[in-house]
């Protein structure tokens, strides 16, 4: 992992080549990382709001988060997201960067305005420089690079909600 300290966002890659850039340093020590979720006491399932206009990668994301025993919502558009996380709120919005209207960066912004604790994590295919450079403004606390696996999607969920 590399730090890029002057914009404090860290920088994984993995064995299979994919990437996952985060807002925030991941050498804070976690003294829940060696325990797995099953193992964890979970009184009230987290709240995951799903935004992407590609209506199978959504319901993917859907099927995998509700597997995982996260409460999720899920909705096609950046307008729709707005309005059910100002009515429902949500532990976590994970959005794709690119979408007609209003994208990615924006609802970013607008969910942080409302409510800057909580985190937003991007999906893109978008060039990597170009999602560093609009990381700098600080509304996004996390990207994930498609196509994405599994693994990345759990880990980075989890450095988030748990």
């Amino acid at each position: 992992m590399k730090v890029r300290q002057m914009l404090n966002i860290a920088e994984t890659k993995k064995s299979d080549n994919s990437h996952i850039i985060h807002n925030r340093p991941q050498s804070i020590h976690d003294p829940f990382a060696h325990r797995k979720v099953e193992d964890m006491d979970i009184v009230k399932p987290k709240r995951i709001l799903i935004v992407d206009d590609d209506d199978i990668l959504r319901y993917f994301l859907l099927t995998v988060l509700n597997d995982l025993k996260f409460e999720v919502k899920s909705v096609n558009n950046a307008y729709d997201a707005l309005n059910l996380f100002i009515n429902e709120g949500s532990e976590l919005v994970l959005t794709d960067i690119q979408m007609p209207g209003m994208n990615g960066w924006e609802l970013a912004f607008n969910i942080k305005k409302k409510s800057p604790e909580t985190p937003v994590i991007l999906m893109t295919g978008m060039v990597k420089d170009a999602v560093i450079e609009g990381m700098k403004n600080g509304h996004a606390d996390s990207v994930l690079f498609k196509p994405f696996n599994l693994e990345d999607l759990q880990e980075t969920v989890y450095n988030f909600i748990l």
